[in-house]
């Protein structure tokens, strides 16, 4: 009978057979005092990752245990029932998640999170900031850098519910959570609905306790144009439901609702589904999201006007000056 993990590992993979298993690495390279199990969770890929991840299991057949979906699931949010079967499965006290296209940059990451966590009956999870890995990094790496850069870089330390629900304090990443297991084991009805599952997570687990954060970056979060949200972005369906979900936050987490990120979530979402009735020539769904843009965020709006006249075009990750304002709150703390 194999020995029960303190951690567990959850590793979910669709179609990333160059990239899963530099996942897996840095998640077999971590140096622990206990023992951990890794739960690799595949949707059906069809890209070779399985091949990729049984060639993982036959050389580490104690340590990887592999659940290999063999259809994609119809009429839910794709990846849904391969996250929450991956989460669910998990044996250890503790379970930490990974993507199959991020990664671990810290071998003591594990062990650093499990000892705060055994201290601290106080603390639901535990979370630390990233790097920014981009597809095309040239692009991109003058915007941003590490995740917190997005709320000016917030020190070690512990949060509330608040601080993540008003998304203004910490830049949370999957990738960077511990958390106790059994915190997890009934799920509400509205996870299996929203389109983004990492924050509802995140704001489910909460309401058990405080949160740790740790401001160093642990981990690298890979942004492709193949990703989730980059893909999905592009979907009017999906993002009407992430207008939905944002309205399903605001009911179950009261704090969400004064969210300044929250309200500039809704701005973004109407103005890309502006873009796409626009495109589309129905004008008039175009005008009426655009007029929510104006009505939600009419900030956001100047910065987009100001945008076009600079010859930049579309939505842009980060400000510089929010690496100005992140640079100015490193300097402060040091």
């Amino acid at each position: 009978m194999r020995e029960l993990p303190e951690v567990s590992v959850s590793i979910i993979t669709y179609n990333q057979r160059e990239l899963v298993g530099r996942a897996i690495d840095s998640a077999l390279r971590q140096e622990t005092s206990f023992p951990f199990e890794i739960i690799i969770g595949d949707d059906c890929s069809n890209d070779g990752t399985q091949d990729v991840l049984r060639d993982y299991k036959a050389r580490y057949p104690d340590k990887i245990q592999l659940i290999l979906h063999p259809v994609r699931y119809k009429n839910e949010v794709p990846g849904r029932t391969n996250n929450t079967t991956n989460l669910l499965n998990c044996r250890g006290k503790y379970t930490a998640m990974l993507d199959g296209d991020d990664y671990w940059t810290d071998p003591h990451k594990l062990e650093r999170q499990y000892r705060i966590l055994e201290d601290r009956p106080d603390i639901a999870y535990c979370l630390h900031d990233a790097r920014m890995a981009y597809h095309q990094t040239p692009k991109y790496e003058p915007y941003i850098r590490k995740m917190s850069e997005k709320v000016n870089c917030p020190p070690t330390g512990v949060y509330s519910q608040a601080d993540l629900a008003m998304r203004n304090v910490l830049a949370p990443h999957i990738g960077s959570i511990m958390y106790r297991t059994d915190q997890l084991r009934d799920l509400p009805d509205w996870f299996y609905k929203v389109i983004a599952a990492d924050y509802a997570l995140l704001l489910h687990l909460s309401r058990n306790g405080s949160i740790y954060y740790d401001e160093r970056d642990d981990a690298a979060y890979y942004i492709s144009p193949a990703g989730f949200q980059q893909v999905f972005r592009k979907n009017p369906t999906h993002l009407h439901q992430e207008l939905r979900d944002i309205e399903t936050y605001n009911k179950h987490f009261p704090a969400t609702r004064g969210s300044a990120q929250g309200t500039r979530g809704k701005a973004i979402l109407h103005f890309h589904l502006y873009q796409h009735y626009r495109d589309e020539k129905e004008n008039r769904r175009a005008a009426r999201h655009l007029y929510r843009v104006f009505r939600h965020d009419p900030l956001f709006v100047g910065q987009l006007i100001l945008s076009s006249l600079k010859g930049n075009k579309g939505y842009r990750p980060a400000s510089k000056r929010a690496n100005k304002s992140a640079e100015k709150s490193a300097e402060i703390r040091s």
